[in-house]
């Protein structure tokens, strides 16, 4: 029935996990009129259509989770270069984060926003740049960290010869859609195991039975008060390894290697049959072949992290030929940092 919106919301999530950006985001405008639907915002103010006139006063405003929120700030600096006063309002986890967007204005959710022409909330930006499979805007990185606190991150952080690797492997299990995309915990023991690396947790509040305490794992978790923390903390390492989590959209908007262990039926923005994302050119994804089966995501990234984990500065054992993109990329990222740039532009050669 055309008139069943549950059905035509899911045939949006469907378009859109096939590619079809287009459809499926005209579609996706259905959220606020679903079974269970998102919380509208601002009601009272006029939605914007598009119109980039100079001058024009936008409220965006924050919805969803903060995954949603961090994966779609990457259009806020185009709207400013077109002339548009943003104004962005987010959750206070954010905000001292999205502080340092430039160009914008920053507000936290409750605090009166100024006198604007329009609003939108943030997961309709695509639709409205009329953002297809190809034009995605997805140069990265589009966030920085503060840098005293990653200059305090480093200082505090134990001396390493090998890999800085952060984990995140949980998601609120008030939502139901975290309960296929968490990882048990004891399915990374086989990671911590691997030499030449040190595990940093990146996981805060890890839901009961989600719980991952061992001494080769470092936890920051009480430290981690808000995405700024977060940001910086990340921004001190050398690959992040998560599920789909807002730590997996913070690593990718930093431009921070990253592997993403995705469920068999993931959601609609990591598409399909792909190992790469357009959103994040640092993300790599590693897919379930089938539900539940963390253990062959977990045997692929294992042998792709020994592979990343003999990059060491010291390590002088030459990278096999058919090593993956990302372990090649990784080691230009290296040898740039020490300022070896003709060894780095053959390794991005190689990637």
């Amino acid at each position: 029935s055309p008139d069943c919106i549950e059905a035509r919301f899911n045939l949006a999530c469907l378009q859109l996990l096939q590619g079809n950006l287009p459809d499926g985001l005209n579609g996706y405008e259905l959220r606020f009129s679903t079974n269970d639907p998102v919380t509208a915002r601002h009601s009272t103010t006029p939605l914007w259509d598009g119109n980039s006139k100079a001058g024009l006063r936008l409220l965006i405003h924050a919805e969803q989770g903060y995954g949603d929120t961090l994966q779609m700030l990457r259009y806020l600096p185009i709207l400013a270069d077109k002339g548009l006063e943003i104004t962005l309002e987010v959750p206070a986890p954010l905000y001292r984060l999205c502080c340092r967007i430039d160009s914008i204005h920053c507000i936290q959710r409750g605090t009166p926003p100024p006198d604007v022409d329009y609003r939108l909330p943030i997961m309709s930006l695509p639709r409205v740049m009329k953002t297809t499979l190809s034009s995605i805007p997805g140069t990265t990185p589009y966030l920085t960290p503060d840098p005293e606190l990653v200059r305090q991150w480093r200082h505090r952080l134990p001396e390493t010869h090998g890999l800085r690797v952060g984990l995140a492997w949980a998601g609120r299990m008030d939502l139901p859609v975290n309960r296929k995309r968490s990882c048990p915990p004891a399915q990374l023991s086989p990671l911590l195991a691997i030499e030449r690396a040190s595990f940093i947790s990146l996981q805060v509040a890890a839901p009961d039975g989600f719980q991952l305490s061992d001494p080769r794992l470092l936890d920051c978790s009480s430290d981690l008060t808000d995405f700024d923390q977060t940001a910086a903390l990340i921004a001190t390492l050398d690959l992040v390894i998560t599920i789909d989590s807002a730590v997996a959209h913070l690593a990718g908007a930093l431009g921070i290697p990253t592997w993403l262990m995705l469920p068999t039926v993931p959601d609609w923005r990591w598409l399909l049959e792909r190992d790469d994302s357009p959103w994040y050119p640092a993300v790599q994804l590693f897919r379930q072949p089938a539900p539940g089966a963390w253990e062959t995501v977990i045997d692929r990234i294992l042998i792709e992290l020994r592979n990343l984990a003999m990059l060491r500065p010291q390590i002088t054992s030459p990278i096999r030929k058919n090593a993956s993109p990302h372990v090649w990329y990784r080691l230009g990222n290296i040898q740039t940092n020490q300022g070896r740039n003709e060894a780095a532009v053959d390794s991005y050669r190689q990637a």
